[in-house]
């Protein structure tokens, strides 16, 4: 509207802006263009009284100061809350993954333990197998070679302890 020269306000919307727009004179009447806008009348009247009186003029400005202020904390307040729950929850999140990798640890720690525990344990099932089949070995080895000394024949001896003639062969005194 300031463009327009001579320019009259056709809406209420329009009204406001000119009026918000343009430097108003309090010592000087409303604009006639304005006059017939109760609203806009009640407005001026007020900016009348208050810019009139420097303690409701100041009162004023420090009613505003401390509402900007209050926003302002009330802002900062919100971040630093915000700020701390990202905080948590990424500390709660980091603390989880730290114990989930832990116990993940853990159980391979415990299965490469069964594991060698099952190999210790098959290892000495291995040795009594063996010790065993040497002790049975030396069992007959004894057998055979006291057979022998009895004088029994090689056959005899193959038919008594159920095992082939040539092992009879290979432990011949």
């Amino acid at each position: 509207m300031n463009k327009k020269t001579n320019a009259i306000p056709e809406t209420e919307l329009e009204e406001w802006s000119y009026f918000i727009g343009n430097i108003q004179d309090n010592d000087a009447p409303l604009d006639s263009v304005l006059n017939h806008n109760t609203a806009i009348q009640e407005v001026y009247k007020m900016l009348k009284t208050f810019t009139k009186d420097d303690r409701l003029r100041e009162q004023y400005r420090l009613h505003e100061e401390f509402l900007r202020v209050q926003s302002t904390e009330r802002e900062l307040s919100k971040k630093l809350k915000q700020d701390y729950l990202f905080t948590t929850n990424a500390y709660k999140k980091e603390k989880e993954e730290r114990k989930a990798a832990l116990k993940e640890k853990e159980t391979a720690l415990k299965e490469k333990e069964t594991a060698l525990k099952e190999k210790e344990t098959t290892l000495k099932e291995k040795e009594t197998a063996l010790k065993e089949k040497e002790a049975a070995i030396e069992l007959t080895n004894k057998s055979i070679a006291f057979m022998q000394k009895k004088g029994s024949s090689p056959e005899e001896i193959a038919e008594i302890l159920n095992i082939p003639i040539s092992r009879i062969m290979k432990t011949r005194l």
